[in-house]
């Protein structure tokens, strides 16, 4: 009786998180090691003493926070320059003066769309969500009474932030993280607004094509995917490659609000919107909540808040003309992750490169940006070490270390894009998933166990999978003895189970076709113009160049590659794949449609 109703326990509390890798990875832990709540602060030494009165805890985290932007902030000095300091100039074809306002339809589908989050004054999404037809009446007043206005409800502008332990068992105050919590009626403000900010900037071409932190048909594998083939391209024609992966200091919370405001003005925004951003900006207020005690309310005068809605797509705005002012370097950026390359044979390119960091600090320190020298790297990507042993590049005065792998992303790069690292870390990741599985199996059902499995160990296999397709066959074989045994917990298999049987069973296929087909997913991708324009432009077709009616005419077109290694890439080893598979697959015009017959394709293969 014990042992079923631990097996009803655990099941109810993970059907509550299901699809929900991050709540399911806690509630897991949970169930399993029984930790203490990590959001407790009990001690906390701040300026070498000792707190641990729960009531002044939060305000003495709230003040930390306040004053250790203002001395980041206070510590950037901005230069004398002639530098272009301002917004890339451009022609805007719209100006966007008014709100188009909200009707009780187009609200409950906004509503219906957001996570069901928690809300820091506990009126969570999922309470709007079942009350709506209540609060829709004066839900929808007061949003609409704020776009016609341009004056936001003071209450909507109070963040609440919890500290979070970077550092496990820390009791120092600068070993915290703040993560910021908004109400929900303020999400649903922010979103109306940040759907028709998303509109103006699509229709006047706005945002540069470098950037492709949270838009639309752009994510972290295509951003992954360009700079890698470009760097690959720059390998087949034995060039060296110089890469600056750029970290700054709290990149959100040291924005320039005035700057942000002429910014907006630049990129056609005026009249009621105008000052709506300019009300949303102002005497914005922040508490730290600690268990069950909040500070007192402190304002906070710089930067745009964290965990906003709007938050990112204004920093996308900001910082959009970074790299207006680069004489040589190519660049990519993802919000604020941002790199910087430059190609070349000789030693010249160092120079180059140093004159375009020294613009660029130039720029961010105009901008209240301030770059993190320490954890600022290069990486010379080139097969022989021809340029990597003797380059000395600064930053503000501070040389930048040289590493031969790094974290990008969520992808470890290494200075011959071979992947061994990349694949060591993601294999690590599984494996501590799967004995988290294997140490509450027991207690699971086998759909339960699956519905673990495609929460938090599918998705490791499903994150940048077209790079994961890039690794040699030794190093896939690992990541298929991982799936091997996690099919065997789910199944309750021994290990005579033949492979084959148990993917039949669970409607799998192997991780070297998973891997490919999401490949040919991402190829599919760009045929239907479903990915950015920098992705599109890297193939073109048959059709392109003659019209002659052949069969190959809706094919792609194979670029030629020199070497072997570099003909290793989704753009060349996943496009000669793509041109080979069936009409009926290629002639797909949704991606549902595709993904349901690839998959019946390669089972079959089987």
């Amino acid at each position: 009786m014990i042992r079923n109703e631990k097996k009803l326990f655990y099941e109810n509390n993970i059907d509550l998180v299901k699809g929900d890798a991050k709540s399911m990875w806690k509630t897991l832990k949970k169930l399993i090691t029984a930790k203490s709540d990590e959001r407790t602060c009990r001690e906390i030494i701040y300026n070498g003493q000792m707190y641990t009165d729960p009531t002044k805890i939060p305000d003495i985290f709230n003040g930390y926070f306040i004053d250790s932007i203002q001395q980041l902030v206070n510590s950037i000095n901005t230069p004398q320059s002639t530098i272009t300091e301002t917004a890339q100039p451009r022609q805007i074809k719209i100006k966007w003066r008014t709100f188009k306002l909200l009707d009780i339809n187009k609200l409950k589908e906004m509503i219906m769309t957001l996570p069901n989050k928690s809300s820091p004054n506990e009126v969570n999404m999922s309470m709007l969500k079942e009350c709506f037809e209540s609060v829709s009446n004066p839900l929808i007043n007061v949003i609409n009474c704020s776009l016609e206005t341009g004056v936001i409800p003071s209450k909507l502008k109070v963040t609440t932030i919890v500290p979070i332990k970077k550092v496990l068992n820390t009791k120092l105050i600068e070993e915290y993280r703040p993560i910021n919590t908004m109400s929900s009626e303020a999400k649903i403000l922010e979103k109306v607004v940040c759907e028709q900010l998303i509109q103006h900037l699509d229709i006047n071409n706005i945002l540069i094509e470098q950037q492709s932190g949270y838009r639309h048909k752009h994510n972290a594998e295509s951003a992954l995917q360009y700079v890698i083939e470009q760097w690959k391209h720059n390998l087949d024609r034995d060039q060296s490659t110089i890469v600056v992966f750029l970290d700054l200091k709290r990149a959100f919370e040291t924005i320039d609000r005035n700057r942000l405001n002429k910014k907006l003005r630049e990129y056609g925004v005026e009249g009621t919107v105008l000052e709506w951003f300019r009300n949303y900006l102002q005497n914005r207020k922040q508490v730290v909540k600690c268990g069950n005690f909040v500070s007192n309310e402190l304002e906070n005068s710089i930067g745009i808040p964290q965990g906003t809605i709007l938050g990112p797509m204004l920093f996308n705005m900001y910082i959009n003309d970074l790299g207006y002012n680069l004489k040589y370097c190519g660049y990519h950026l993802f919000a604020d992750d941002t790199v910087l390359f430059i190609t070349g044979c000789s030693l010249d390119i160092v120079d180059k490169l140093q004159d375009d960091l020294n613009l660029l600090v130039e720029w961010l320190k105009i901008n209240k940006l301030k770059l993190n020298a320490s954890k600022t790297k290069i990486m010379v990507v080139e097969k022989k070490p021809l340029i990597g042993n003797v380059i000395n590049v600064t930053l503000d005065g501070e040389k930048i270390e040289i590493v031969s792998s790094i974290k990008y992303l969520g992808v470890m790069l290494d200075s011959r894009l071979e992947l061994k690292e990349h694949i060591n870390y993601v294999c690590r990741k599984i494996s501590k998933k799967i004995g988290f599985l294997s140490r509450c199996s027991r207690f699971l059902s086998q759909w339960t166990k699956q519905t673990v499995y495609n929460t938090i160990i599918l998705p490791h296999f499903n994150y940048a999978s077209t790079v994961l397709y890039l690794a040699n066959k030794s190093d896939v074989n690992r990541l298929q003895i991982l799936q091997n045994r996690a099919m065997r917990i789910i199944l309750g298999c021994d290990r005579y189970t033949s492979i084959q049987t148990m993917l039949t069973r669970l409607n799998w296929v192997d991780i070297a076709s998973y891997l490919e087909i999401n490949s040919l997913k991402f190829i599919h991708k760009i045929r239907l113009k479903l990915l950015p324009d920098y992705c599109i432009n890297m193939l073109s077709y048959f059709k392109d160049i003659h019209d002659h009616n052949t069969r190959n005419r809706e094919n792609f077109i194979l670029d030629h590659k020199n070497k072997k290694s570099t003909q290793n890439s989704v753009f060349f080893k996943a496009v000669n794949i793509y041109n080979k598979l069936p009409n009926n697959l290629k002639e797909c015009r949704k991606m549902a449609e595709f993904n349901s017959k690839i998959k019946r394709h390669y089972q079959k293969k089987d």
